[in-house]
């Protein structure tokens, strides 16, 4: 069972061995040197790691000024001989920005063993606020001192103006043990992302020959290191953080804890280039021994099942095999008695997966042998699923389900097959055991009672399913209202609509909002996204009526990639060369507004980006269509007014791209909002920063709305009526008695009255109907 497997593998990676553990020392700090440390870098009590038995009140600081490796380090005691180095770090700013060196001093050299970019050391004030790392030193016989030193960044696009602290330091003695059964373990079973187990995943990579090593979870990281990307493999999986190893040149390797035995590995991995290839080695009398080489994809990852026969321990490691990085998704193993029972390989959903409710048909399981339906039950959150219902091809089962989402929290499902309802095919005494599969469906977006949710909506016929689009509109309005039309981002080669759901703000505005998916480059290379950013507004404007859509008053908005989109669709305008493969539009196209959050602009300068040249595939070279699609370089002094927000720190998309939209836009004499986020990366900004964000949208558009409105009067003579406006008084000059109804910009009745004289007390645009016995007239009225 899935459950049991999952459990298992945290229980068994983290055992307390019974051995016992001898240290050389272990250094919690107090506020005097300790005897025979060095400690020539600074000190604080601010910031101090408590939770061990040795820990004191003060820690190792290192800032800017307290650095470097010669007059402001930290250097340990002599020892002779060790195993395994750990300590704990943490910063007190995001804007840390420096490079932690751990070396041996052998006599007068000294030698780097790892290197740490403080970029991913957890800051004090965030959750725990430490993060342990473990450096495996494995110094058999030599007299060494273990030193500390850091040195701020180079890198021009960021300046330290942090510190970060290193506190209990421990160095276990040299063992010369490599494998006992009281620290071997059953099987292993991780995919990297649980958040819990594997700690904080790097966000920016290393050079090659600066990665680092550590130990994590019984696994040895010999220059390869745990760092942040999703990928959704050809068995349908959606992996979470993945270990990057070094190239063959540098010795990189992926080591297992000792297992106990052996019948089947299972690894998810991919290199860098196409055709590479890992080893999977063996410890064998006391060195690596190869079992076999892999050939490896650059996407998606490549999977391999490795039949392994070992009844007793055996300790195994994935070597990288070439001269590019190495991605290892997932690593399984299997007992040799999984093996000869008819076991449960993997489910889709897995354990403790996400899921889209709205994509989501079917549940399969798929076992290691080819199996026969037998005699069972199968239960999805205690609803009775028939066997006969279930589709068997070799050893897939494939279970029809209908799976529903909850707004604002995810919904909890629970998969049921009891023990025999599945047989071997031709050894119908193996039968599968008890499965329990726990997942989940993301929530979905939550949305006013007066709105209408049309959901998948293909707005393109491409052979596609991936032209669909999510549509929210108020339905009790009396006048159309504006739509956001809203792209995910992603690199142009994943994330998905069904990621974004927090709409909101818009919501409160009365506003309609457009979700859109489009095709990415493992479909469809440029331009086919911006053609179907295009063909969703098409389909708005020609459905625009029974979706009380106002056709000028179109928004485009998205983030990252999305953003890029945002801007490239809105800023077309009327240019409809790539108004592709959808109905003919003949009218006007009015773009009110973009809002474009930390998009590139201007494509040239980010052609470093590996997944824009994907995209870009044929077009890689040609700068025509480059900047066909370059937001920068289609500004008119026609472009739509843009809000921009865009942390200066970005990793991924460079603040300066923000910087030369902005430019164009002031130079074409653009209404513009530039917002910038001091320190802040790619998104993820704090509540603070996303409250403002929120406000300044609201208002921009606001503002643009006002602008915009054409027509709007202080005083008319209609239909023998007389009505003018004087401050925000109105007043109506009729024969006849008259019934006024006063409206918002949304279409909702802001109140009515039959006196021919009354004031408007909100700020605004507003539509006012006045009626009489024999006349109906309507006005704009603008109060300021």
């Amino acid at each position: 069972m899935i459950k049991i497997f999952l459990t298992l593998l945290l229980t068994l990676i983290s055992t307390t061995f019974l051995n016992a553990v001898e240290y050389h020392f272990q250094e919690g700090f107090a506020s005097s040197t300790p005897l025979g440390w060095i400690r020539q870098c600074g000190s604080t009590k601010s910031v101090n790691h408590t939770d061990l038995t040795f820990s004191n009140t003060y820690a190792a600081k290192f800032d800017a000024t307290t650095s470097g490796i010669y007059n402001n380090n930290l250097i340990s005691p002599q020892v002779t001989g060790a195993d395994t180095l750990s300590f704990y770090v943490s910063k007190n700013s995001d804007l840390t920005y420096m490079n932690l060196y751990v070396g041996k001093i052998i006599g007068n050299d000294t030698t780097i063993i790892r290197t740490y970019n403080t970029i991913d050391f957890p800051k004090y004030t965030v959750n725990s606020g430490f993060l342990k790392i473990s450096v495996p030193v494995k110094e058999k016989s030599a007299n060494f001192k273990i030193i500390f030193y850091a040195i701020p960044s180079t890198n021009p696009n960021y300046t330290n103006v942090g510190w970060f602290v290193i506190d209990d330091i421990e160095l276990t003695k040299y063992t010369t043990s490599t494998s006992n059964s009281s620290n071997s373990i059953d099987k292993i079973y991780t995919n990297f992302g649980d958040g819990i187990t594997w700690g904080i995943p790097a966000k920016t990579s290393y050079e090659t020959g600066g990665y680092p090593s550590s130990t994590i979870n019984g696994f040895n990281l010999v220059k390869a290191f745990l760092y942040t990307g999703s990928m959704v493999c050809p068995a349908g999986e959606t992996h979470k953080n993945r270990i990057v190893v070094d190239r063959s040149s540098q010795g990189g390797t992926f080591e297992f804890p000792v297992l106990k035995n052996v019948g089947e590995v299972e690894i998810h991995a991919l290199t860098g280039t196409a055709g590479n290839s890992f080893r999977l080695d063996e410890w064998v009398n006391n060195q690596w021994q190869t079992i076999g080489t892999y050939i490896t994809r650059k996407t998606p990852d490549s999977i391999y099942t490795i039949p392994l026969v070992r009844n007793t321990e055996t300790k195994l490691c994935i070597a990288n095999n070439t001269s590019s990085i190495l991605n290892i998704y997932k690593v399984l193993t299997r007992t040799l008695q999984e093996t000869i029972d008819l076991s449960l390989t993997s489910s889709s959903p897995s354990e403790g997966e996400v899921v889209f409710s709205n994509l989501k048909k079917t549940i399969t399981l798929t076992f290691n042998k080819n199996i026969v339906k037998a005699d069972g039950a199968i239960f999805l959150n205690g609803v009775s699923i028939p066997l006969d219902n279930c589709r068997i091809l070799a050893n897939v089962v494939t279970i029809p389900v209908t799976l529903t989402g909850t707004p604002s929290i995810n919904k909890n499902y629970s998969l049921t097959v009891s023990a025999g309802a599945f047989a071997e095919e031709g050894n119908i005494s193996n039968l599968s055991k008890n499965i329990s599969v726990g997942f989940q469906t993301l929530k979905t977006v939550a949305y006013p009672s007066n709105y209408k949710a049309l959901i998948d909506v293909m707005y393109k016929n491409v052979n596609s399913l991936n032209c669909r689009m999510d549509i929210y509109y108020p339905t009790d309005v009396t006048v159309s209202v504006p739509v956001v039309i809203n792209m995910h981002g992603g690199g142009w080669n994943h994330g998905s609509k069904e990621e974004q759901s927090d709409f909101n703000m818009y919501f409160k505005q009365g506003y309609a909002v457009a979700n859109v998916e489009y095709r990415m480059t493992g479909e469809a290379t440029a331009p086919a996204a911006v053609e179907d950013v295009r063909g969703a507004m098409i389909y708005l404007l020609h459905h625009a009526q029974e979706l009380n859509i106002d056709k000028n008053k179109i928004i485009f908005q998205g983030g990252s990639a999305g953003g890029h989109l945002a801007l490239t669709a809105g800023y077309l305008q009327n240019n409809k060369m790539y108004d592709n493969d959808c109905e003919p539009y003949t009218g006007e196209i009015k773009i009110l507004a973009v809002i474009d959050k930390y998009g590139p602009s201007y494509l040239n300068d980010f052609m470093f980006y590996t997944s824009l040249v994907n995209w870009l595939g044929s077009h890689a070279s040609d700068q025509v269509f480059i900047q066909s699609i370059s937001p920068a370089s289609l500004v008119n002094a026609n472009t739509p007014p843009t809000y921009i927000i865009h942390g200066d720190a970005d990793p991924t998309v460079p603040y300066s791209q923000s910087v030369t939209l902005q430019a164009a836009l002031q130079k074409a004499g653009v209404k513009n909002m530039f917002t910038t986020v001091p320190g802040g990366g790619h998104g993820g900004f704090t509540d603070t920063y996303n409250d403002q964000m929120e406000h300044e949208i609201i208002t921009f558009l606001s503002e643009v709305i006002n602008n915009s409105q054409a027509g709007i009067d202080s005083k008319v003579k209609r239909n023998e009526m007389d009505i003018e406006l004087t401050g925000n008084r109105v007043i109506i000059h009729s024969t006849e008695n008259t019934i006024t109804r006063v409206f918002n910009l949304m279409g909702k009745e802001v109140f009515n009255t039959q006196n021919n004289n009354f004031q408007i007390n909100q700020k605004g645009l507003f539509l006012v109907k006045v009626t009489s016995s024999r006349n109906e007239s309507v006005i704009k009225f603008l109060i300021n």
